[in-house]
């Protein structure tokens, strides 16, 4: 495991040319490690869609256990892709970030727009829906948030105490 968390030029020199084959064997364990992780329920949209837009801001949400978040300087999807399936276009050499999701029984990588691995990281360390969104500067986060959604990222949905003034505080 320790080989796979070093760049492969290091852990073979003779792989230093193929700076990418290390960042590929990472997509390949997240999407092992979001096979074998716990299951959780997905979020339902509507839980969502009756928030005003402050208390939506404020949410937080609970990611997936079988969320994972992959960062590469590399194309690293589009070189799996391209290695996996025939007929896939050669990668353009541009960093690529992954979000691993498992919608059902088995995981399935995103390739995600600019900022939305902010989002994630942020989402994963807890931070608010508006906090999330808003370190990446979106303006509209619904196409990220429909892919976070429907591809099982999210499990859980907890509001601020002052959205549901009916909450009883713990004692």
């Amino acid at each position: 495991m320790a080989a796979v968390s070093r760049p492969s030029s290091e852990a073979e020199p003779r792989l230093a040319p193929l700076g990418y084959l290390g960042e590929v064997a990472r997509l390949e364990l997240a999407l092992r490690q979001s096979y074998h992780a716990a299951d959780a329920p997905r979020l339902d949209a509507a839980a969502l869609a009756g928030l005003d837009e402050a208390a939506l801001a404020q949410a937080r949400v609970t990611v997936a256990p079988a969320t994972r978040l992959l960062r590469s300087r590399w194309p690293v999807l589009s070189l799996y892709r391209y290695a996996m399936t025939p007929g896939t276009p050669a990668p353009k050499p541009v960093a690529e970030d992954v979000l691993v999701c498992r919608p059902g029984f088995d995981p399935v990588p995103h390739a995600l727009p600019p900022g939305g691995a902010e989002v994630a990281a942020a989402l994963m360390r807890g931070e608010s829906l508006g906090a999330a969104f808003g370190h990446a500067g979106y303006s509209d986060p619904g196409p990220l948030l429909s892919l976070l959604l429907s591809g099982g990222a999210l499990s859980a949905l907890t509001l601020a105490p002052e959205d549901h003034p009916h909450a009883c505080p713990d004692d």
